[in-house]
């Protein structure tokens, strides 16, 4: 269905040249799921992005991109239109960002149809509302009158869902779908992938970081680092024997919860970073200075893509020589012994709710609006050198609770005290010394730094 053969992206920028993408190739088949995986800035969204069309004219490709034999760079503009949304169709990492704020978000999917499916308005209407039902939307006839910012994250990601399959695309990319999703809906929105490979039997890119969420909806797998291709393998073998010391390095990253009677074990991770995409010329294995196996053959000569036992490849000299204690064996991690600590921030009976009650006729009638209850009488306490972790559903009240601590909502009830110090409750009635105590990152970096300052 798709095949990408040594494709390359290389950005020209005043600031110089920037290699997004070196030397990718992976092929995907009908009714099959390709999982992109690394690290942030190896080139797996440019990737998709190729594929699509998607980059900006100050990008040179080289390599091909063939879709059902057909190169996709040597297609019109008018006939790549035709190609998008149709036949490949994909789901970016951000729904907020993706879906027009000011335009109802049945509307948005009735663009797609009507762009490339000769149906009139009953069956559009009609059609939109069995895309809403594919994807697991409640009150699937409702969900189109309303708004993006009316939904939660998850409802969101399941309208761009089923806004590219409005025309039953051959191939669907991914592009970390799932990322700022809560567990639930994660894994709601992963069992909607792998019944699409099933009903739709269409060929699916997923681009994601998380080796979890690859090892339970991909049949294999591509591995980048610094845009190119180190390791292909179907998921099984990748997992239970990684043939590249990156792939094995990404593999000890992934945290694991103790068993009964185990210890603790603190994180491996992969010292240095990721090879600088402004260094055009390469005459060495690009993973060479972070590699714990490296010796003089990987910083002076490139290793090739190779193919490994029946349906494997591998950019490594010294592939044979990969274990699983290549990055070193296990090491326990050193906590706090229980010991009373001073507490520094304590809740008592936080309490907030979003919206007023309001009746039909202003003063009489039956309620329209009722309040949305986002936080209960919450108690806790944070002991100094200690880490409190909230967990829970979307809308359970996590983020609203962080803003209720810093400030940025005020809570309706309740009292915050900071090292026994009464808080106020608004950020702009604190003192210097209060708001620079308590400091938020928040969840997009995107939304959250200011476009137009450098960082």
């Amino acid at each position: 269905l798709l095949k990408v053969e040594k494709l390359s992206v290389t950005f020209f920028t005043p600031r110089g040249t920037v290699t997004a993408v070196r030397e990718a190739s992976f092929e995907i088949s009908r009714g099959e799921v390709l999982g992109i995986v690394g690290e942030s800035g190896c080139g797996k969204s440019t990737t998709a992005f190729a594929v699509m069309g998607y980059l900006p004219t100050t990008a040179e490709t080289g390599g091909s991109i063939s879709f059902e034999g057909k190169d996709i760079s040597s297609l019109s503009k008018e006939d790549l239109r035709e190609l998008r949304g149709n036949r490949i169709a994909m789901v970016y990492q951000d729904p907020t960002t993706s879906l027009n704020p000011s335009m109802k978000v049945g509307i948005q999917v009735q663009e797609v149809i009507s762009e490339h499916l000769n149906l009139d308005q009953t069956a559009v209407d009609e059609k939109v509302v069995e895309l809403f039902e594919s994807v697991g939307l409640a009150d699937a006839d409702q969900v189109g009158d309303r708004y993006p910012h009316e939904l939660s994250g998850g409802m969101q990601q399941r309208v761009m869902i089923a806004m590219a399959l409005a025309c039953d695309p051959d191939l669907l990319i991914m592009d970390e779908p799932t990322t700022g999703l809560d567990v639930t809906t994660e894994a709601t929105i992963l069992d909607l992938v792998a019944s699409l490979k099933e009903r739709v039997n269409a060929g699916i890119l997923y681009v994601t970081h998380n080796l979890g969420v690859i090892a339970r909806v991909a049949d294999r797998v591509a591995v980048m680092y610094a845009g190119q291709t180190v390791e292909q393998s179907n998921v099984k073998d990748l997992f239970a024997s990684p043939r590249h010391p990156y792939t094995s390095g990404l593999l000890s990253c992934v945290p694991k919860p103790p068993g009964t009677g185990e210890v603790s074990s603190r994180l491996k991770r992969i010292p240095g970073f990721v090879y600088s995409s402004q260094e055009s010329n390469v005459s060495s294995c690009l993973f060479a200075e972070r590699c714990p196996i490296a010796d003089s053959e990987c910083t002076t000569s490139v290793p090739a893509l190779e193919i490994i036992g029946q349906d494997s490849q591998v950019r490594c000299f010294h592939s044979d020589k990969v274990e699983p204690d290549t990055w070193g064996g296990v090491e326990e991690r050193i906590s706090r012994k229980d010991v009373a600590s001073p507490i520094v921030l304590t809740g008592n009976e936080i309490t907030h709710q979003y919206g007023k009650r309001r009746k039909k006729y202003m003063a009489f009638g039956p309620d329209m609006d009722l309040p949305v209850r986002a936080l209960n009488k919450i108690d806790f306490e944070i002991p100094q050198g200690k880490t409190l972790g909230i967990v829970g559903e979307s809308g359970s009240g996590k983020s609203t609770l962080a803003r209720a601590v810093v400030g940025l909502i005020k809570a309706q009830d309740g009292s915050l005290q900071l090292h026994g110090n009464e808080l106020d409750k608004t950020v702009e009635n604190r003192s210097n010394e209060d708001k620079s105590a308590i400091q938020m990152v928040f969840q997009n970096p995107t939304a959250s730094l200011n476009p137009k300052l450098k960082i």
